[in-house]
């Protein structure tokens, strides 16, 4: 999926390390424990604001701030609003999912893309019925919003939170091929 890094290219990110990045991942999924939660999404929120947020970190944020907002009593917004986010965050999702794939001349259609991601079905049906028919009902919105935060889950935060050990080892073998390459010229006195 795009927005995950790989130890061959270099990007700027919003996070500061990947500690930081780790512990949002665990807040945003901490499903039992709305405070956590907010603090993910709290965190997701300064990133926001440094730019380059990949999609992927931003509606996993947006629905773990609707289950935030869900889960207070009494409800911090209504429920119309509440399924307003919801379809606005799956549209968002879809569209940025399969927009990155649509590279040639002629359009290919958003399930066809999607299936190449292994992207749901019914997040594209639930995003057509949200952006070309009347706005599905709460409950279908719910369990729309739990299918892409497992999609979310196991096709970013998985992938990218394995290649973590690789890309310390890679940084660490970087640094020290610098050293030894640095040492004879600072041996010298040389800068």
């Amino acid at each position: 999926m795009a927005g995950v890094a790989t130890a061959s290219c270099l990007s700027v990110l919003p996070w500061s390390s990947w500690r930081e990045w780790e512990e949002t991942y665990a807040d945003l999924f901490a499903l039992d424990d709305p405070r956590a939660r907010g603090a993910g999404v709290r965190r997701v929120n300064t990133w926001r604001a440094r730019g380059n947020l990949p999609l992927a970190v931003d509606a996993t944020s947006a629905l773990a701030e609707l289950a935030v907002l869900e889960s207070a009593s009494p409800p911090a917004v209504s429920e119309h609003a509440i399924s307003l986010t919801y379809a606005m965050t799956i549209t968002r999702l879809v569209n940025g999912v399969v927009d990155s794939l649509q590279q040639s001349e002629r359009a290919n259609s958003v399930r066809r893309l999607a299936e190449r991601v292994g992207l749901p079905a019914s997040l594209v049906e639930m995003r057509h019925e949200c952006t070309h028919n009347r706005l599905p009902t709460i409950s279908s919105l719910r369990l729309a919003a739990e299918q892409a935060l497992l999609w979310l889950h196991e096709h970013y935060w998985l992938p990218q939170r394995a290649l973590l050990p690789e890309a310390a080892s890679a940084a660490a073998a970087a640094l020290e091929a610098y050293r030894a390459a640095a040492a004879p010229r600072c041996a010298r006195g040389e800068a």
